[in-house]
């Protein structure tokens, strides 16, 4: 009998336990879904989960946040995390949360890092959208809206009236994935190729540049330079004597900052000597590769507007919750920063 009764202590203790377990984590959820909630409207629940943000890019965000949900009466939520793991902690967590949908701005590009996450969320019918850069895999997402082939097409072909008659226009990748870092680079020549084979090419963003060409410019050679050892400083050096190889590009156009900061690092301090690009334009921050431009080593430096691209994929989550249809792919725009705007 007090075999029987200690046993039954122990049931009713044990689901003591797991009852303030549950409530403990409930509470847990509850705040942390709940720390930069904007007190705006009773309709649907968007969660902003971004990277880590400077204060005034932090204010701007919020403010446009703040404008939507009173402009449709949501309820806008953003969060910050540094790093992947953080974000698909979050990620992971949102299922179990009264979130409604998902605007993602993710730490990395690599559909690995966010798979598992994000086919959570979409099977639980949560839509996401994503900005500033996609997955190769669409069906991780509803929308993507980001800078994209239009907007950079439109900047190659107004500098082709710059360059050199003849001389090559590089454009060029950077990627990190199961294999190691590599960089791309697709030479665009004013006579086509009728053997080349656009499969060859890893980067999606890449390849689009072969059928979608600049002004009389047609895909001619693809490259991969890789590095015998590991490490960026490594892979930088196979990137110089590549290119040390090459005909001169009036030309070098970088999608990604890494390259970007490769290219310019070593046209200033010399390695490419008479290799270096007459015209050096990419994606990359201000704040990082700001110096380059004064220094005329950058002319221009591509700026995704994430805060715009934002904009619309809260409008979109918008409209994909009332049963509407939004395109799975927008090109929203890029900025661009040159030498003349600084010194303004």
């Amino acid at each position: 009998m007090r075999r029987q009764s200690r046993l039954e202590s122990v049931v009713i203790g044990v689901c003591l336990i797991a009852i303030l377990g549950l409530s403990f984590f409930y509470l847990y959820l509850r705040s942390t879904f709940r720390g930069e909630a904007l007190p705006v409207g009773d309709g649907a629940h968007i969660l902003m989960l971004l990277p880590s943000l400077e204060d005034a890019e932090s204010a701007d965000f919020h403010a446009m946040a703040q404008d939507i949900a009173e402009q449709y009466g949501l309820r806008v939520e953003i969060m910050t995390q540094a790093t992947v793991d953080g974000q698909r902690e979050m990620l992971s967590i949102v299922p179990m949360t009264d979130v409604d949908a998902v605007l993602l701005w993710a730490v990395s590009n690599l559909d690995e890092d966010y798979q598992q996450e994000l086919t959570g969320c979409r099977a639980a019918g949560i839509p996401v959208a994503i900005v500033e850069h996609d997955f190769e895999d669409k069906s991780l997402r509803d929308s993507f809206i980001g800078s994209g082939m239009n907007s950079e097409l439109m900047v190659i072909n107004q500098t082709l009236w710059d360059i050199r008659e003849g001389s090559p226009v590089i454009i060029g990748s950077y990627s990190h994935a199961g294999e190691g870092e590599l960089y791309e680079l697709l030479v665009m020549l004013q006579e086509e190729n009728p053997n080349f084979d656009p499969s060859q090419i890893r980067s999606e963003r890449l390849r689009v540049f072969v059928e979608n060409h600049p002004n009389d410019y047609y895909a001619h050679t693809y490259i991969q330079v890789r590095a015998d050892t590991s490490g960026t400083a490594a892979l930088n050096i196979s990137l110089i004597r590549t290119l040390l190889q090459q005909e001169p590009a009036g030309l070098f156009f970088s999608l990604s900052e890494p390259l970007t900061a490769a290219m310019a690092m070593a046209a200033d301090n010399g390695a490419l000597a008479a290799g270096a690009p007459d015209i050096l334009i990419g994606y990359g921050g201000e704040e990082e590769l700001g110096a380059y431009i004064e220094a005329g080593v950058i002319d221009e430096l591509i700026v995704p507007d994430v805060l715009y691209s934002s904009m619309i994929g809260l409008r979109y989550l918008n409209d994909v919750l009332r049963g509407f249809y939004v395109p799975p792919t927008l090109d929203s725009g890029v900025k661009l920063i040159s030498g003349e705007e600084l010194d303004g």
